[in-house]
């Protein structure tokens, strides 16, 4: 019978929030930072690419007055972003 090893998962913290955050929805960029929605808070935030051995601080993009239902990239450059009824062009700072 053959052996079967599972390959092991290297988890890292990439960036930490404060306690009562639910992050909810996440959209990993062409360039590895990370657009996350709280949900509790109407709040998107910007993860900048994770480095090595070292944690990131995230920083808050917009504080929205509705609740925040998702996170859309289009193409594999960020053109646009829509959360909600939202939408985010190039020119903004994402």
């Amino acid at each position: 019978m053959e052996s079967y090893t599972p390959h092991q998962a290297r988890l890292t913290v990439a960036a930490s929030f404060l306690p009562h955050f639910f992050l909810e929805n996440l959209a990993i960029r062409h360039d590895n930072s990370i657009l996350v929605t709280v949900a509790t808070r109407k709040e998107l935030w910007y993860i900048p690419p994770p480095r090595e051995g070292a944690q990131v601080d995230p920083m808050l993009l917009h504080t929205f007055d509705e609740l925040v239902s998702g996170i859309v990239e289009h193409g594999a450059v960020a053109k646009r972003v829509e959360i909600g009824r939202r939408v985010f062009g190039r020119d903004d700072s994402i």
